[in-house]
């Protein structure tokens, strides 16, 4: 068997060869055209291309075209920019000539031209690559006169700064005015500085600068303040009663302002529209004088009222006396308006030492004797004067019994200490109260003052509601014979009433209404029965009549009259005295409606 043997053609080796040669020639090319444009750019005489002195591009220019381009940029700006600092009403003027600004133009192309020859071959290549996508700025050193600046600075501070002024507001001439104050102005000297060199470092064509301030402004005002200092309420001419001298204080006048003028002003001045307002003030006169009041005090008599005492008895006559101490107690006694009585306080505590007589009282419901009974006679008359006068009753309390010298519901029982009679003078006018005692053993107290209604009356009725029969108490006496009684003391019937206050106008009922329900207790009757058996005598002839029934008689006091109390009425020991005079009174008539 042959063996065939396989030859590597000659041309495959050949064609290997003449590319291995193309890759080596093509390497080298590209090699050499790489070196030589490295050798290019790292031999370029020129400030590489994306290089900028402050806002000029100066790429692909030769050192001596820098210098002439950036002397003649910068020169027309010193001789040509100003720098203006304004605030709202002054402005201030800066040249940059003044300021002696100097640029180091050599130094800026110096920078410029080593961008991308400063460092190593790769780092050099790197640099100058970036150039083109993100540039590089010079910052041009720049010389000037900062204490130029500073003096065109405070200049302006001086002109500008404020001191601060609060608004003002006074009365002038019955005017008030109200001028706007002013606010306080400081100027930021640091943060203006700051300002011009930034305009001087990157010459800006807008060389205004806002110069910056600190105000402070004025408080603002409020309306209600003013018009409170402003106010004055009108006071009338006024009663003074001092040392037992009545006389007559002068009024002032009233002072106000229109309350919408004066809300629109301040609202005008807080917000800087006006400088100034002006708003009269409203006077307003007192409506009466002091003529008016003197000529007119003390000239009606409001109400009088009375009642009678009799002086028979020793316990009578020492009431009597009492009553007229009393009344010269109260008598001639002014109140001013707005004042209130006190019978306690007038009157005083009731006492031997001063000349108060002993006479019956009721104690805890029994008769006894003691100092100043009869005083409530005078209370309760003063008291119905007071009421028919319309003057405000304040305190009043009714007796624990009922009393005979006024009708029922019109009483005032007074004791030292508490009870208290008591009543304001609730006119415009002072009054003065009169009383007297009169030689026919009355007392009378009259309410004296000034009437501004005429036509108005004061009525009271006190119609009796409920009544409580007294209870009857036997005592077996066997000094009186059987079948024989003697009433040792007389009951006395209790009531319920209520009283009245009914105001007229003119005649016309204009008002009814219930003012007091008073409660007087019953007191028991006592009554003497004989136990004594007595057997019949039969008389001898010619004998004288013998008298039957004899008895040795005991003093029995019968008490008749009614009674008024001055204690505590219903809490327990009253002081009550008797009245030994009795007064019969008309019922009144019933009213057509009755009050609530």
């Amino acid at each position: 068997m042959e063996s065939t043997i396989l030859k590597r053609p000659r041309g495959i080796k050949a064609n290997k060869k003449i590319i291995i040669c193309l890759i080596l020639i093509f390497a080298l090319l590209t090699v050499g055209v790489s070196a030589y444009l490295v050798y290019s750019v790292l031999t370029y005489d020129k400030v590489y291309a994306g290089v900028y002195i402050n806002d000029v591009h100066v790429g692909n220019m030769f050192g001596s075209e820098l210098n002439q381009l950036l002397g003649q940029t910068y020169q027309e700006k010193i001789d040509e920019n100003v720098i203006i600092l304004k605030s709202k009403e002054h402005e201030e003027a800066i040249s940059f000539q003044e300021l002696g600004i100097a640029y180091d133009i050599t130094d800026a192309i110096n920078r410029a031209y080593s961008v991308g020859r400063t460092g190593t071959l790769f780092s050099n290549i790197i640099d100058i690559s970036r150039l083109e996508r993100n540039g590089q700025v010079i910052n041009m050193s720049i010389t000037y006169d900062v204490s130029r600046i500073e003096k065109a600075v405070k200049s302006l501070s001086e002109k500008t700064n404020a001191q601060l002024f609060q608004h003002e507001v006074a009365v002038l001439d019955g005017v008030l005015v109200i001028k706007r104050g002013q606010p306080a102005v400081t100027v930021m000297e640091d943060q203006l500085l700051k300002s011009v060199e930034n305009i001087i470092g990157n010459l800006q064509s807008e060389n205004i600068i806002e110069v910056p301030v600190v105000t402070v402004l004025p408080e603002p005002l409020d309306a209600q303040p003013i018009f409170d200092e402003i106010f004055v309420e009108k006071v009338e001419p006024s009663f003074k009663y001092e040392d037992g001298i009545l006389s007559v204080e002068p009024g002032t006048n009233g002072v106000s302002i229109d309350r919408s003028e004066l809300d629109k002003a301040v609202d005008d001045i807080n917000s800087s529209s006006k400088d100034e307002s002006r708003i009269p003030l409203i006077i307003t006169a007192p409506g009466k004088n002091i003529e008016d009041l003197e000529g007119n005090v003390f000239i009606d008599n409001l109400y009088t009222a009375s009642s009678k005492f009799n002086t028979l008895t020793t316990n009578n006559a020492n009431r009597a006396e009492n009553i007229k101490l009393t009344t010269e107690a109260i008598n001639g006694l002014i109140l001013l308006p707005g004042e209130v009585f006190s019978f306690n306080d007038i009157v005083g505590q009731r006492t031997a030492e001063r000349g108060y007589k002993t006479a019956h009282v009721y104690y805890d419901g029994k008769i006894v004797d003691g100092t100043g009974g009869g005083i409530c006679q005078a209370s309760s008359t003063l008291h119905l004067a007071a009421f028919l006068a319309d003057l405000e009753i304040v305190e009043r309390f009714n007796h624990m019994f009922t009393i005979g010298y006024l009708p029922l519901g019109s009483d005032a029982a007074v004791s030292w200490g508490w009870p208290d009679f008591k009543f304001r003078n609730n006119t415009n006018w002072p009054i003065r109260i009169d009383g007297e005692v009169t030689e026919d053993n009355e007392v009378v107290y009259s309410i004296i003052g000034t009437n501004e209604n005429l036509g108005k009356t004061i009525e009271i009725y006190s119609p009796v509601v409920e009544t409580y029969n007294f209870k009857t108490r036997y005592i077996d006496d066997p000094n009186l014979p059987q079948g024989e009684e003697i009433i040792q003391k007389y009951g006395i019937t209790g009531y319920r009433v209520d009283t009245y206050k009914i105001v007229k106008q003119d005649g016309e009922i204009v008002s009814e209404k219930r003012v007091y329900t008073s409660y007087y207790q019953p007191d028991e009757q006592v009554v003497r029965r004989g136990t004594r058996v007595v057997e019949p005598v039969e008389p001898e002839l010619g004998d004288e009549t013998v008298e039957l029934n004899s008895y040795d008689e005991t003093a029995v006091e019968a008490v008749t009259e009614e009674n008024d109390n001055d204690a505590e009425l219903s809490f327990g020991g009253a002081d009550a005295e008797l009245n030994e005079s009795i007064e019969v009174y008309p019922e009144l008539e019933p009213l057509t409606d009755t009050p609530q």
